[in-house]
């Protein structure tokens, strides 16, 4: 039962927020502009992630117990999203937006105490 409920919870959150931050988007223009490798033709506005994240965001804040592993999944999602919502507002290249993720990994992997012994090898040795 508390898997459907946090599906529920998730899905009711993101359907909520999607048309409020799809008029907030129009309304701050922050929307995507057809071009050469566009799939769209109209503005698209970009702000939908956001309410993805905190549709997914919910339920783990709700119901989960904020062991370190928990903390560190959630600051690092947390640093995603602020780093996306830079990226709609303005349009961050791509050694911008890989530092971003790398610094969100990075602190997600030290709040989380996962230690990384071994990054394997090519031949399985």
């Amino acid at each position: 039962m508390i898997y459907f409920s946090t599906f529920i919870l998730a899905l009711f959150v993101t359907l909520v927020l999607i048309p409020i931050l799809t008029r907030l988007a129009l309304r701050k223009h922050v929307v995507d502009r057809p071009g050469p490798r566009k799939v769209h033709t109209l503005p698209m506005p970009k702000l939908g992630g956001l309410a993805i994240a905190i549709g997914t965001l919910s339920p783990i804040i709700i119901w989960v117990d904020f062991a370190a592993e928990i903390k560190g999944l959630v600051a690092g999602m947390i640093i995603i999203i602020i780093l996306g919502l830079l990226d709609d507002f303005y349009d961050l290249n791509y050694r911008e937006k890989f530092i971003g993720q790398f610094i969100a990994v990075s602190i997600a992997i030290f709040l989380s105490k996962i230690y990384i012994n071994k990054l394997g090898s090519l031949w399985g040795g």
